[in-house]
């Protein structure tokens, strides 16, 4: 890496000078051959006779060997292989994200992804030479590739085809469906690192003549800050208590949550109700539990349609007991520039909110209710010492008011006595005898 760049301190570097800098910033693309028409379009493939093994995976070579090539003249118009790479690789926005804030990490990577042929053009800055896995990649049922494009990527076929992974079929249909212009995908795991889990982002791509679909847009983002926004140092709960983030939607696997109980970024997502509502999944004839997992299903909803709301909800712990948690949500938006006419870019663009993220704080009553235990034991303890003190002040009280009595009334006693001795020998017959 170039020592002027974030990674550099994760990796090594070096020092480039200027021009030698450029030349670690040019993008590559990978575009497979298999069952590819004369234009370059793939809409099939010939698995098993090729691409049964990463060594027996198709590609085309180099930019002057794609379909439509042969002039070395693109037609403007997107129709062929050669005419998607070339037109996109005069688009500026790789070398501004990669060199944007260059000494802080806003992005792992960005690509291009066609539809018509599965050409991925990308930029990942200094690994850039660093693609060979797109021959590894492998359609699994693990990676849902299978159910998603099963005609481009059967199980067992190799080559990475971007229109087999969730972020491109999601985006697409949410576009071409619903014309969202952007979709953030839960966490998930890399095609290029089995390791390594992380979100993207992918919006549409849009031909300017037609309005039709030809691909996605992808950025990929490290869920690090956002974990670390969240950690308990960053944002305090009691104990038990946790932050729940989901999506508005769920991926082919039915995930949803970025951050939540056993979620740290270690594994990929998983649906809401699975991670708060762990000890709850095996109902059966429980009444008692499947009320509990409805009610949650109903805050889940909520959270989902983007509302804001302070709610309780009753949950299973480890230990079988059932302990009453409360949760306040509420909706987190994202700001992006939509094109007010994609097929006229001189109209601008409008800024605009999508609703990405619902975020929850989640405390538990035991949780709540521990800082007043110690509390009253402090309490306790300070009643404790008091009524101590106040008994042996009363006794002392007590005791001084006793002897004050004493001395008193001996005060009075004694002269009562003298006189009344007095009297007795005046009264007596020996009156001059002194008393």
């Amino acid at each position: 890496c170039d020592c002027t760049w974030y990674y550099s301190d994760m990796f090594g570097c070096e020092q480039y000078s200027e021009l030698e800098r450029q030349s670690l910033q040019f993008p590559y693309f990978v575009v497979s051959s298999d069952a590819a028409l004369p234009n370059g379009t793939r809409a099939t493939t010939d698995f098993p006779n090729n691409s049964d093994s990463p060594s027996t995976t198709l590609w085309w070579d180099g930019p002057y060997l794609l379909p439509g090539s042969e002039e070395n003249v693109s037609t403007g118009r997107l129709v062929t292989t050669y005419d998607r790479i070339r037109t996109i690789s005069a688009f500026p926005l790789f070398s501004v994200l990669t060199n944007y804030d260059i000494k802080n990490e806003n992005s792992i990577g960005h690509a291009f992804a066609f539809e018509e042929d599965g050409a991925y053009f990308a930029d990942e800055g200094c690994f850039n030479f660093e693609h060979a896995w797109t021959a590894f990649w492998q359609s699994t049922k693990e990676n849902g590739a299978p159910l998603l494009r099963p005609e481009l990527c059967p199980p067992g076929k190799y080559g990475y085809d971007p229109r087999c992974r969730e972020w491109y079929d999601t985006g697409r249909r949410k576009a071409i469906q619903n014309g969202d212009s952007l979709y953030i995908t839960t966490p998930y795991v890399f095609a290029g690192d089995g390791d390594f889990i992380a979100q993207s982002a992918t919006s549409p791509l849009i031909d300017p003549g037609n309005g039709a679909h030809v691909g996605q847009t992808l950025q990929d983002f490290s869920v690090t800050e956002i974990y670390s926004a969240l950690t308990n140092a960053s944002t305090p709960l009691a104990i038990g208590g946790f932050p729940l983030l989901i999506t508005p939607g769920t991926d082919n696997f039915d995930g949803d949550t970025v951050l939540g109980p056993g979620l740290n970024g270690s594994v990929s997502s998983r649906p809401v109700s699975k991670v708060v509502m762990r000890y709850d999944q095996d109902c059966g004839d429980d009444a008692q539990c499947i009320k509990r997992q409805k009610e949650f299903d109903k805050i889940a909803a909520s959270m989902k349609s983007g509302n804001t709301s302070t709610k309780t909800f009753d949950r299973t712990t480890a230990q079988g007991d059932i302990e009453t948690v409360f949760m306040v949500y509420t909706p987190i938006t994202v700001m992006y520039l939509d094109p007010v006419d994609s097929s006229d870019f001189t109209r601008g663009a409008r800024v605009a909110n999508q609703f990405s993220y619902s975020l929850g704080l989640v405390e538990t009553v035991q949780g709540l209710l521990e800082p007043f235990g110690v509390i009253e034991a402090d309490m306790q303890r300070h009643i404790s010492v008091a009524i101590g003190v106040l008994a042996a002040v009363i006794f002392l009280a007590v005791a001084t008011t006793v002897g004050i009595s004493y001395l008193v009334a001996r005060s009075i006693s004694e002269p009562m006595i003298c006189l009344l001795e007095l009297i007795r020998l005046v009264n007596g017959d020996n009156v001059d005898q002194d008393p």
